[in-house]
């Protein structure tokens, strides 16, 4: 926790980015603590991540880059469903179909839209101000990709999806033990 402020800190010094509220995410394996800082354009943004559990996605991340590094760089995208067609589906980061049965109810989506969604694999969100399509890519050595795009004054960073991505994160890397353990029961 002190190691996460601290980092915190230095960008504000540093880079003069401003730090957002903090959130508190979902991993299967233990929870996350993630805080974002941008500059005032909300040009750069940065988003730091820290778990108290060593088998959470950002505990695992940690331990490989001795407590620093990069894990994921997003890049802006004009049109997020185009891209995903460029890029192979083996590529792409595997979303459970229910995430996308469970995103058409929620939000009401035109059922071709939420189609697309679903073929490409790409990640919704929507408030007030606009919406977020985002996709991520398999994380081959741990780093991935993500293209995002935001339509209208979306400026958030889709929250509500980062408890699917990575419960889709920790299948990709189950070990064969956890996966018959799941299949199984434990016990």
């Amino acid at each position: 926790a002190a190691e996460f402020a601290s980092w915190v800190l230095f960008y504000r010094v540093v880079l003069g980015l401003e730090p957002e509220r903090r959130v508190e995410i979902v991993d299967p394996r233990g929870a996350i603590a993630s805080r974002a800082l941008s500059d005032p354009a909300r040009h750069v943004r940065i988003v730091l991540n820290a778990s108290a559990s060593a088998t959470s996605a950002a505990g695992r991340f940690l331990a490989r880059t001795a407590g620093a590094g990069a894990q994921h760089v997003a890049l802006a995208c004009g049109d997020v469903l185009a891209a995903a067609e460029r890029i192979p589906a083996e590529l792409r980061l595997p979303v459970p179909d229910n995430y996308y049965d469970e995103l058409e109810s929620r939000f009401d989506l035109d059922p071709g839209f939420a189609a697309r969604l679903r073929r490409a694999r790409v990640f919704y969100d929507r408030d007030d101000g606009g919406e977020f399509l985002h996709l991520y890519t398999r994380p081959p050595e741990g780093f991935f990709f993500e293209l995002v795009e935001r339509r209208g004054g979306y400026d958030r960073y889709g929250e509500p999806n980062a408890p699917v991505r990575l419960a889709a994160l920790a299948e990709i890397e189950a070990s064969p033990s956890e996966r018959l353990t799941r299949l199984f029961g434990g016990g």
